[in-house]
């Protein structure tokens, strides 16, 4: 069992990083790394390094692209769950390692991996235990090597468990807190100031929330919150100002929010499992679904949703773990086109007129938010389902009122009565 698609990122437009951390076949033992273009073309593949090499060292957990040209590989199971993380090349040559500072604590180090600018490099030991708690995160110079800084649990637990990086100088800790309130995750600066403390925001959310920490932006995180009850992540300021929750659509999905990623700046996506196999949507940031992500020919043995990543602001890559591919459990991952969030509109209708002998009439405003790059307003009298698009037809631009935050139509009531809808041909 593989486990291909356990861990994801993105090196480039074209390019996919796919780790299988249980790998163990002719080309590695104790994991691999694969470089895949988005058409699914085989670039590179990079076997476990460890000497001596173990069938339980994950390489491959964590990964991240540094750069253009460089991969960092979190491998937290190597040398009796010691753990390792390497930097290496697009065609697999290994250019250095960074070390455990603490190699005497089985401390999973390389569980998490994350890249800051060209560099730095954060890599997360959330098992390892002192400070009054567990976990530490450790800042690395990306070329040499060379240990910058720790940052230390505060005596909270599973500190380290998961990254993500806002800017070249900010990066959110994820936590496994048990303690009252939750600290859910902590923001740093590469100079060691913690920025912010993120709280436990739902009341009855368990300790574990945070199981996954994604930035949307450089002002916003996602921490998500993979126990039963409650939403299933918290949308947050910088400052730790709560914006907003996400919950899950049906009952049937389960730990929603123990992968997640955003998707540009104005969505974000969740991934849980259900009885099919799993389930990966996209929403809004104020909490609206948008979509699901269809798994092609699911499973519900697959896993789907095992790992997420972010492919611009359009595309998304889903792993499944447990998917049989060339042999049994062996994992797939697929991408997804996830489309332009499309604005919404709203319809208003002004006060009622008298427009004829005993006719009332009003009329229609409709608005919509601005930018839409792309979209076009259309009509349509049409009230069944026809095939293709010709009975659209499209409001010409000059007829609408534009300005910084909105668009905007009117719509007389002796236009009759039309269906309008945004569309990006």
């Amino acid at each position: 069992m593989e486990q291909y698609g356990g861990s994801i990122a993105v090196l480039n437009t074209h390019t996919l990083i796919i780790g299988a951390p249980n790998a163990n076949n002719a080309i590695t033992v104790g994991g691999a790394v694969y470089l895949v273009t988005t058409n699914g073309t085989p670039v590179t593949a990079i076997g476990n390094p460890a000497l001596p090499r173990s069938g339980n060292d994950r390489f491959g957990h964590a990964v991240a692209a540094l750069g253009l040209d460089r991969l960092v590989i979190g491998a937290p199971g190597t040398f009796g769950l010691l753990g390792t993380a390497y930097s290496c090349g697009t065609k697999g040559t290994m250019f250095l390692q960074y070390t455990n500072p603490a190699p005497s604590v089985q401390g999973l180090f390389g569980r998490s991996v994350a890249v800051l600018g060209n560099n730095h490099v954060v890599i997360g030991a959330p098992a390892h235990s002192s400070d009054g708690g567990s976990g530490r995160v450790y800042l690395y110079d990306a070329t040499s090597g060379a240990l910058l800084r720790t940052f230390t649990n505060g005596g909270t637990f599973g500190f380290g468990f998961a990254l993500a990086t806002l800017d070249n100088d900010r990066f959110v800790v994820r936590t496994l807190g048990s303690e009252s309130p939750v600290r859910s995750a902590l923001l740093f600066h590469v100079d060691g100031t913690l920025l912010t403390t993120f709280t436990n925001a739902g009341p009855t959310a368990s300790g574990i929330l945070g199981a996954s920490v994604a930035a949307v932006g450089a002002d916003k995180v996602l921490i998500s919150n993979a126990s039963s009850g409650g939403p299933s992540a918290y949308l947050c300021e910088t400052n730790g100002n709560l914006l907003g929750t996400f919950r899950a659509p049906l009952s049937s999905v389960r730990r929603l929010g123990r992968s997640i990623t955003a998707l540009g700046t104005n969505r974000v996506v969740l991934a849980g499992k259900s009885d099919s196999g799993g389930g990966v949507f996209t929403y809004a940031l104020d909490g609206t679904l948008l979509a699901e992500l269809i798994q092609p020919r699911p499973h519900y043995e697959d896993d789907f949703g095992s790992a997420v990543a972010a492919l611009g602001e359009d595309r998304v890559v889903v792993g499944a773990i447990n998917r049989a591919g060339n042999y049994p459990n062996s994992g797939e991952a697929y991408l997804f086109h996830a489309g332009p969030q499309t604005p919404a509109l709203t319809l208003a209708r002004s006060t009622v007129f008298l427009c004829g002998p005993d006719v009332y009439c009003s009329d229609v405003t409709i608005t919509w938010p601005a930018p839409a790059t792309g979209f076009v307003l259309e009509k349509t009298s049409q009230f069944q389902h026809v095939a293709g698009q010709g009975f659209w037809q499209s409001v010409h631009p000059g007829s609408y009122f534009s300005n910084d935050t909105h668009y905007q139509y009117h719509v007389p009531d002796t236009s009759g009565t039309n269906l309008y809808r945004l569309r990006k041909p």
